[in-house]
């Protein structure tokens, strides 16, 4: 009875020391919002559009003929290696936006 008694204070005294010790995260401050985009930025967004979003739509068209052929040579018995060439091909961003764009200086 009396281990049992000695344990339980040990465990609970252990308890007590270690919890408070921990950071509580809520008591952290949050992060400050990105800055906007500036016009050049926004700009910049609008023609590489015209190049990406084409370019995006043929490498997403590609692989999609890729994975019907895979499907096609191996009767679907690699589906997941199939459906791993639109994923990658058609997954991501489509639009380029000014966020994008924002000039990030070199850290020395």
């Amino acid at each position: 009875m009396t281990w049992t008694r000695l344990c339980a204070i040990v465990l609970i005294a252990a308890v007590s020391l270690c919890g408070p010790a921990s950071i509580p995260v809520w008591a952290q401050s949050a992060p400050p919002p990105p800055p906007r985009p500036g016009a050049g930025e926004e700009v910049a967004a609008v023609f590489s559009n015209f190049v990406y979003v084409p370019g995006k739509v043929l490498f997403c068209g590609t692989t999609g003929l890729i994975w019907i052929s895979i499907m096609a040579l191996t009767f679907g018995q690699l589906y997941n290696d199939a459906a791993h060439f639109v994923r990658s091909g058609c997954g991501g961003k489509w639009v380029v936006r000014g966020e994008d764009m924002r000039f990030a200086p070199p850290t020395d």
